[in-house]
């Protein structure tokens, strides 16, 4: 068995099925998408080929300049409270010693429930009339507060967006994390103790500085799962109110699908494979570097 793994041939056979998925469902329709990028098309009838006039569109279309604004917002905002929350996360539960499995499982609830059962959660959670439970909680201490509007306000509703979209991707990354953070050689940890540092002192100076990598790879999936996100503003807010929360998926989607714009919506598509490439390399890079063992 040694030896047949030693073999190169052998070893190309063992990627020969994932790299096919892969061929299939990310580099084909990555192509495709980048041959109607090139058309107008309207789904019916012969494409008309219009070379980069759908990219040139862009720089003139006010309301995907919106889309990406949102977007980056949202990315950045995710960035902060799925990998931040979820290092925080799993550096307690490597401070907790009774309980602990409940708790995980008690953190990991989102991961089970289905994104459209969360998103009509979280819509009766906010919701003014009949109000929900978090103007009823905030009513008890100011009345006045019964009638804020979370998903209805164009100044609140891609922070809402946020926030589920957050509550359903921390406790995947926190598992991630925890599991990192029991590599740690307990002699570092043993050397910053006899150094006089603390528990959070340790966590900030040896801890995550150990998982670095881990906390690049985290953050570049958080960041591609922004930058695609969908699912979670179209259910929540259908890009609304007058736009607010609308993001580069979704907005792509309405072109495709609603507007039949399908050349203009593969240029989006596009834009968006560009974005995640460009913006992925940048947080690899800042954090691809080998701790000394």
């Amino acid at each position: 068995m040694h030896r047949l793994l030693q073999n190169r041939s052998t070893l190309l056979w063992f990627l020969v099925p994932g790299l096919t998925l892969y061929i299939a469902t990310v580099l084909v329709p990555i192509g495709s998408s980048a041959y109607y990028s090139l058309v107008d098309w309207s789904g019916i009838g012969d494409p008309e080929f219009v070379g980069i006039e759908n990219y040139m569109r862009m720089f003139t279309d006010a309301a995907l300049g919106n889309a990406i604004v949102n977007t980056l917002l949202l990315t950045v905002a995710e960035l902060v409270l799925v990998v931040g929350g979820g290092l925080l996360l799993a550096w307690l539960l490597t401070k907790i010693y009774v309980f602990r499995q409940t708790l995980v499982v008690l953190y990991c609830v989102p991961i089970i429930v289905s994104t459209a059962a969360m998103a009509q959660m979280f819509k009766i959670f906010l919701s003014v009339r009949p109000p929900g439970i978090v103007n009823s909680l905030l009513a008890q201490i100011n009345p006045a507060w019964i009638d804020l509007e979370w998903l209805t306000n164009p100044d609140t509703s891609l922070a809402m967006v946020a926030l589920v979209t957050s509550y359903r991707d921390v406790p995947i990354y926190m598992l991630i994390f925890y599991a990192a953070l029991l590599n740690v050689p307990p002699t570092l940890m043993e050397a910053a103790r006899i150094d006089g540092a603390g528990a959070f002192r340790t966590f900030v100076s040896i801890q995550i500085p150990y998982i670095l990598p881990i906390v690049g790879a985290v953050a570049f999936l958080v960041l591609n799962d922004a930058l695609r996100a969908y699912d979670i503003p179209a259910l929540l807010t259908a890009g609304g109110p007058i736009s607010s929360s609308e993001v580069q998926s979704l907005y792509m989607y309405k072109q495709l699908f609603q507007n039949q714009n399908y050349g203009y919506g593969s240029a989006i598509a596009m834009l968006i494979v560009v974005m995640s490439m460009v913006l992925g390399f940048v947080i690899t890079r800042s954090t691809d570097r080998k701790i000394v063992r």
